[in-house]
């Protein structure tokens, strides 16, 4: 039996469906990531596949996926009950794939973006996979936006018992699969069993990571070594002094002292300011305002009093700074 998988990490949320939008059909589903706007989430090949095209389309005829935009792949799986299927992942930010590879379901293929017409910014962040029943005819994705080349992906996912977004991809080949990560961007995988230490006294190990949690250990020293386990967002399951839990992943550091805070992390309160440097009496550098608590901003880096992040304003990112107790 052929061996299938999701194309995206469970938790990964349906954001537009297949359908006619605007007036054309929306030739494919879209997903973003677990949290709105978190970068880094994997996207993994469905079947055995080999790497039809890559490239990035503009939104023109001309462009090898016509009328698409962004950065792309396009996988061929092969023939299933009597049509040749293939699949399109669009928007990507990153590929790890080239034409011409082969390889197997659970195979990272690349990594969700918001390149193309949506803007390459964490708002914009998804993915668009588009099924495509061609026979061996030649693709022609604006044709098939008014005929059946292009099916809904949903159905048929589900024929094949998987739900994007509820069933957990399987694991694909070393090199190319999400078991580990760097330490940029907000990442929901993450090197297990990562030795780091705290970056303070007190931390306190949680048993959940909402307010409602309880304490189950204090780590009392500065420097105090763990081991990190698993992260989620602002938060990194650890295990020391004999126990298992949760802490802010603001409260660790690497075995060097250096943070690892490349990150989405959400802010404290609402209505928290936004300024161009680190000087809090002046109105004139003020450039924006993180309206809700809980607001995701990328953590670049912090000091004791203020944290640099990078900003979107009118379109365009900047770094800026607001005060690092703000931070979750």
């Amino acid at each position: 039996m052929s061996k299938w998988s999701s194309m995206l990490p469970k938790g990964c949320r349906s954001t537009s469906g297949f359908g006619k939008r605007w007036g054309v059909l929306h030739a494919g589903h879209d997903w973003g990531p677990i949290i709105a706007g978190t970068p880094g989430t994997p996207v993994f090949a469905p079947h055995a596949y080999t790497v039809i095209a890559t490239g990035y389309g503009y939104g023109r005829a001309a462009d090898r996926i016509p009328y698409h935009s962004g950065r792309f792949a396009w996988l061929d799986i092969g023939v299933h009950n009597g049509d040749r299927m293939r699949i399109y992942v669009g928007h990507l930010a990153s590929l790890n794939v080239k034409p011409g590879d082969k390889g197997k379901a659970g195979d990272r293929i690349g990594t969700m973006g918001g390149s193309g017409s949506n803007g390459e910014n964490h708002f914009a962040i998804h993915a668009h996979i588009g099924v495509s029943v061609n026979n061996n005819r030649p693709i022609n994705a604006w044709n098939a936006r008014t005929n059946s080349g292009w099916i809904n992906p949903i159905p048929w996912f589900a024929s094949k018992g998987i739900i994007i977004g509820q069933t957990v991809p399987v694991t694909g080949s070393t090199k190319n699969t999400a078991s580990t990560s760097s330490s940029t961007g907000n990442q929901n995988w993450y090197t297990v069993n990562k030795l780091m230490r705290t970056a303070k006294r007190g931390v306190k190990i949680m048993n959940g990571r909402g307010t409602k949690a309880k304490r189950l250990a204090t780590l009392v020293g500065k420097g105090y070594r763990v081991t990190v386990l698993e992260r989620r967002n602002s938060w990194a399951r650890i295990r020391a002094k004999g126990k298992t839990g949760w802490v802010t992943w603001l409260q660790l550091e690497n075995t060097d002292g250096s943070l690892d805070i490349d990150m989405i992390l959400p802010t404290r309160r609402k209505n928290t300011t936004v300024r161009s440097g680190r000087k809090s009496g002046t109105r004139t550098n003020i450039i924006g305002t993180a309206h809700a608590k809980g607001y995701r901003l990328r953590v670049l880096r912090k000091t004791k009093t203020w944290a640099q992040i990078r900003w979107v304003i009118n379109g365009k990112a900047r770094n800026a700074w607001i005060p690092a107790k703000n931070i979750i």
